[in-house]
């Protein structure tokens, strides 16, 4: 079966389980990239008007064409509980180019149904299996802030293996 992980990551959390994922499945790995800089935290007011709103915002190109692959696996963090407008656009853009898609994800709060939501209905169908991962923070620590190690990624092994096995990778 031949997989693509198709990833947005402003921290680097989701590029780290996006990474994992495709060194454990041997799947290809797409990066999704917005013109504009996300990174600062002065980005955080533009962050939330584009999630409340549901506003797109312009991507990079995608390298990868997807109707080679039988499975995408969408990574992505969620924005106040919403899918990031880089990837609203993504998803846009390709929404018929593959046949199967799961979304794994990395965020503050872990379960994120709206956003499940907004990518089945971009996509007009059900994921055939969903990972959703909190980030590991200390009582103090700003979640929005915070990088996850591999060390920590690693604690959620079981989850992540769940969520292998429901792809029913052959």
């Amino acid at each position: 079966m031949d997989i693509l992980i198709a990833c947005y990551s402003r921290t680097g959390n989701n590029a780290l389980l996006a990474r994992f994922l495709a060194d454990k499945i041997k799947a290809d790995l797409e990066e999704i990239k917005g013109v504009r800089d996300r990174s600062q935290d002065s980005a955080v007011f533009r962050i939330v008007i584009d999630s409340l709103f549901g506003l797109k915002e312009r991507i990079h190109k995608p390298k990868k064409k997807l109707s080679n692959y039988d499975l995408v696996i969408i990574c992505t963090p969620a924005w106040i509980g919403r899918l990031p407008s880089p990837l609203r656009t993504y998803l846009a853009l390709t929404r018929g180019s593959f046949k199967k898609y799961a979304i794994a994800s990395l965020s503050g709060k872990g379960n994120n149904p709206k956003l499940i939501k907004q990518v089945r209905n971009l996509l007009g169908r059900k994921e055939v299996a969903s990972l959703e991962l909190k980030v590991p923070v200390k009582e103090g620590e700003d979640v929005v802030k915070k990088k996850v190690s591999l060390h920590e990624l690693k604690m959620f092994e079981k989850e992540i293996n769940e969520f292998v096995k429901k792809l029913k990778i052959s």
